[in-house]
This record gives structure tokens, sequence and C-alpha cells, in this order.
């Protein structure tokens, strides 16, 4: 700009352009400073040229003679002017900016944390999150917990009452859950689904402790939880190899798991026992003794084509029903 006037030249239009990209693609603080360093530059070497100090338009061989130099009012306007334009794009471009980041903050925090694992957030707030990537094979443990007599409780309580109830329980069951390192993969009414070992890997072994610690401590705080109400869930836990992954169309799609693992913790959900928490072989094989079980037999699973060995999770005397190896039926809801 000194090479052909300061206050002649438009170029000082490109101080207001190189603030506003700095600040859309690097921070406000860098931003801010091309601004300030900017304006300095600006109004000196104006402040110079209309002094006398530096020579006007010095790339040109002849005098140049210009009547903003003749002017010192017009000539402090025009460094007014562009330094008030210089800091109002910034202002104006770092408040564009300010409110995308918290929009996309809030698109990540307050909607995609309701229907993703806390893992996939964190992942989608670095940008790193594919959608589309494809399924894959693992091995999880999958819980599922339900309410006992809901349809009742609904009938008692009134709409209102038990969706306020309904909201705090599940809430509340999400938060212990993710306490737990766990996947709240869906609530299906009062029914909660619950995994690990997806989207985060861990051992099998550390999968089937976590969540019969889980269960228990679930189940320890219902009644609690309930009031009046007195809640009480049956919980199956099954561990098993599924598919995990986004299944759906680009409109509409859902993380979760699927397969018979998944099938089977649901079948021993619905043949559990108020209070109690039922699990199948392979998860017991992997607690290795850290609980106390109970045998429940071989079950007949509906969808199942083979009988399914089944134990129940000890509880200390005077909680639960104790079973031994007797057949069992579902519980009405």
């Amino acid at each position: 700009m000194h090479a052909v006037g300061t206050l002649m030249s438009a170029a000082s239009l490109y101080i207001v352009l190189i603030v506003a990209i700095y600040r859309v693609f690097f921070d406000y603080r860098l931003a801010l400073f091309a601004a300030v360093a900017g304006c300095v530059l600006y109004a000196g070497f104006a402040g110079l040229e209309v002094a006398g100090w530096l020579a006007i338009a010095p790339i040109f061989p002849y005098a140049i003679e210009h009547p903003v130099y003749s002017d010192p009012a017009v000539a402090a306007t025009i460094v007014q002017m562009t330094v008030f334009g210089t800091l109002l794009a910034f202002f104006a471009v770092n408040y564009g900016v300010n409110q995308s980041v918290k929009l996309h903050r809030y698109i990540t925090e307050a909607v995609l944390r309701r229907y993703l694992p806390p893992s996939l957030v964190a992942r989608a707030s670095r940008g790193e999150l594919q959608l589309d990537a494809e399924p894959e094979r693992r091995v999880v443990t999958v819980m599922f917990s339900d309410l006992v007599g809901f349809t009742s409780l609904s009938e008692r309580l009134g709409a209102d009452a038990v969706g306020r109830l309904l909201n705090r329980y599940l809430s509340r069951m999400a938060d212990v859950a993710h306490a737990h390192g766990a996947t709240v993969d869906k609530f299906v009414g009062d029914c909660v689904m619950i995994v690990f070992g997806a989207p985060d890997a861990l051992p099998p072994a550390e999968q089937a402790r976590r969540c019969v610690a889980l269960a228990k401590e679930l189940q320890a705080m219902l009644p609690a939880l309930g009031g009046e109400a007195a809640l009480s869930a049956r919980t199956g836990i099954n561990t098993g190899e599924a598919v995990v992954g986004n299944f759906g169309s680009i409109a509409r799609s859902d993380y979760t798991v699927i397969g018979p693992a998944v099938n089977i913790a649901a079948r021993l959900e619905s043949q559990s026992r108020p209070g109690r928490i039922l699990v199948g072989d392979q998860t017991a094989r992997l607690l290795q003794g850290a609980v106390e079980l109970e045998p429940a037999g071989e079950l007949t699973l509906k969808g199942v084509s083979h009988p399914v060995k089944a134990f129940f999770i000890a509880t200390p005397a005077g909680e639960g029903g104790h079973l031994g190896s007797s057949s069992m039926t579902p519980q009405s809801r």
C-alpha cells in the first residue's frame, strides 16, 4: 500500500479480508492480532506520509500529489474509516463464528448424545465420526432390564405421573450405566437395553463383571427411586458375538448391536423374576467365580432353536426369591 500511496490504495480492503480469513480458519486471538497490527501499520504509514516523513507512492518515478494528502482532516477521516471497518469486520465475523461454534456444540452435546454413545459423541466433536462405516463383528455383553407390572402401574398413576416416573427412572439408569462404562443402546418403553464392548472394545471377562455389577446396582436403587410405586425389574444378561454399527437408512439410522446373543439376552430377561438377574452360560463362565450363581436349568427360549443354560445371580438372604433348577415361566408385566 505504501508503494502506491497508503491513503490512495484500495488494497486497504485486504486488511479486512485477512482478518476475516484468520478468524474463520484460525482462532480469534490470531484474527485480533491481525486486526490490531493491520490498523497500526496502516495508520502509521498514512500518518508518516501526510507528515512528509515518507515519500508518497515511492514506486513511481514522479512526484504524486493527491487531495487527500493536502487536507489532514480528510486523511484522518480515511484512516478512521479504515480502522473502524477493520475492527467492525473482526467483531462481525467473530460473532458469526461463535454462533456457528455454539450451534455445533449444541448439536454435538445436546442432540447427538441423546442418540449416540458418549464415545461416539466425542468422536463427532473431533470430526472423526464415520456414520457410513461398515458394521463389524464383536463379542459384547448385553443386558435387558424391564420394569415389572408397568402396565398396571400406568393405569394406577395416570399418564402424567407415570411419565415423570419413567423419565426419572430411565435418566438414572443411563447415568449409572455410563458411570460403569456401558452404552445405553435403546429405551423401549420401560425396558432398557445396555451394551458392554461397543463402541469401545473391552475384554469379554471385564464386560461380564461390569455388566453384573451394573445390574446389581440398578436393582438396588429401584426401591428408593420408585418411592410409593415400589418399582421392581427383571434383568437378563448374555455374552456372545454380535454385529455392531449403524443400521438403517440415510434418513434415519441407529447405532446398535444385533445378533443371536442380543436375542437370547432379551429372552433371558423375560424368563427372569422380579428383582432377579438371570445370565446366560457364556456370561456365567466369564464371571469365573466373581459372584455366586444359582443354577436355573436349561431354558427353552422363544425363537432360540436350542436350550440355553442359565444362572441366577445369588442374592443375600431376604432379598429376592431363590430358585433352583425348576422350570420357569415368563412373568407378566
